[in-house]
């Protein structure tokens, strides 16, 4: 368990806990821990693996989705599904996507890469308008690809149809993103809750992971 980001599992169990419309009075006593002991776990405290096994079967979750290990498939595929079902699948995101490119993901030259059922990846050009003071690709372009890459992953699963809003974005740079050198952007719904959808993105240069976003969207009712 050294090896995981605990704040990272934290955020991943405040989303899950609030995509499950159970509150956090009921959960904390239905796996036997106080309610200030559930908000440490969500901030980042160290968390007992008989406790995350109790989380994942309330929240009905796998272990490794809470621990971020996850990509995609079991968690997304009876949404999935019904998408298929109402012909907004990966073909019709695609076609909307080459159709209607958002005038801001134009501006950065955004490139829709692959698709899959909660899946898009999607590359950034180096370009020097994009660079900071170091010559390396500023944190607010990654940022903003790791948004738009994840948007489209949730169209995958809900359509275009869908209004939705970004509650929450943390974005970990953990490399500098050097010059001359394309972004490569893998992002992944992990929790597609009616109202809360919570994913993940992993963005690359290369072979080098150079930022981790995790994202939480709000589904506005029509």
């Amino acid at each position: 368990m050294s090896a995981f980001r605990y704040d990272e599992i934290g955020q991943r169990l405040r989303a899950f806990r609030l995509a499950s419309d159970l509150s956090a009075d009921e959960i904390s006593r239905r796996i036997g821990i106080s309610r200030t002991a559930l908000y440490r776990l969500e901030r980042g405290e160290l968390v007992k693996i008989e406790t995350l096994e109790k989380l994942a079967g309330l929240l009905d979750v796998s272990i490794p989705t809470l621990l971020g290990v996850h990509r995609g498939g079991d968690d997304v595929r009876p949404q999935s599904a019904r998408v298929a079902r109402e012909g907004r699948g990966r073909a019709a995101v695609r076609a909307h996507w080459k159709s209607h490119p958002p005038e801001f993901a134009a501006f950065l030259d955004l490139r829709l890469e692959e698709l899959g059922d909660g899946l898009a990846v999607m590359r950034l050009p180096f370009r020097t308008e994009i660079a900071n003071g170091a010559g390396a690709v500023h944190g607010g372009a990654i940022a903003s690809l790791c948004d738009t890459a994840f948007y489209v992953a949730h169209a995958t699963v809900f359509g275009w149809e869908q209004t939705t809003v970004t509650t929450t974005l943390t974005c970990n740079f953990l490399a500098p993103a050097r010059a001359a050198t394309d972004l490569l952007a893998r992002a992944t719904v992990i929790k597609p809750g009616k109202r809360i959808v919570f994913g993940e993105v992993t963005v690359h240069a290369a072979e080098t992971l150079v930022a981790h976003a995790t994202l939480s969207y709000l589904n506005v009712a029509g």
